[in-house]
């Protein structure tokens, strides 16, 4: 689990934070929202990543389009493990079954 002291918000202006402002300027899910999403998603593969399903309250970001940055502590365990004394960016890029979300982390470099 994330502790919320330790996120950070999400201000970089690369090309991936220009999709998501784009994405979260719009609050209803509408048909431009939907492609400016997999926008995202094709953009996300060209950068080292890890796209993974847990539930939101583990990771505090419930909305798809909605991200932050992590430094993650060389302590950690799980599927952030693989970036340990790195920095993400960590986006919500879809919904799963009940209370999980898709993730994915970007390493910032």
């Amino acid at each position: 689990m994330i502790n919320t002291k330790e996120i950070i918000e999400d201000k970089l202006n690369d090309d991936i934070g220009v999709l998501l402002r784009k994405i979260n300027a719009n609050l209803k899910f509408t048909k431009e929202k939907k492609l400016g999403i997999e926008e995202l998603k094709k953009s996300l593969k060209k950068y080292k990543h890890l796209t993974f399903e847990a539930q939101y309250q583990n990771y505090h970001l419930s909305s798809v389009g909605t991200s932050y940055i992590y430094n993650v502590p060389e302590n950690r365990r799980g599927y952030l493990s693989k970036f340990k004394g790195k920095t993400v960016r960590l986006i919500c890029t879809g919904s799963g079954i009940r209370w999980n979300r898709v993730y994915t982390a970007q390493l910032i470099v």
